[in-house]
């Protein structure tokens, strides 16, 4: 993916104003940290966005619980990558419930539009 750069140019997310361009490479680190803000503010809509439409369908029902949204955010601010190709990502975490620590595998892939999306739990 080319980048260019204006002098003129002020960045935006997709583009700069003055009439350039500046491309902006999704990853998937970008998803985690946007799905983590986006549990912060309870922001449902934004945490299903963040999600292959298959996965989306599996854990709609997580999407409306705040509690478990926020613990989704925090298990993923603990996540670690563990392998990256050009379009399928594994970043690892791990929780804690009822005293017991348990490790999961967080599968990600690269959308037809180029956004990373949570496909795996």
């Amino acid at each position: 993916m080319r980048r260019f750069a204006l002098l003129s140019c002020v960045p935006l997310l997709f583009g700069c104003a003055g009439g350039g361009t500046v491309a902006s490479e999704s990853s998937p680190q970008n998803t985690i940290d946007t799905t983590i803000q986006a549990a912060s503010r309870n922001d449902n809509a934004a945490i299903a966005a963040s999600f292959t439409p298959a996965a989306r369908q599996i854990y709609q029902p997580f999407f409306s619980d705040p509690a478990k949204m926020r613990e989704f955010g925090d298990s993923l601010a603990r996540s670690e990558k563990i392998d990256r190709t050009d379009s399928f990502a594994v970043y690892k975490s791990t929780f804690v419930n009822n005293g017991g620590a348990y490790t999961y595998f967080i599968y990600m892939v690269k959308d037809e539009s180029g956004n990373w999306k949570f496909d795996r739990f």
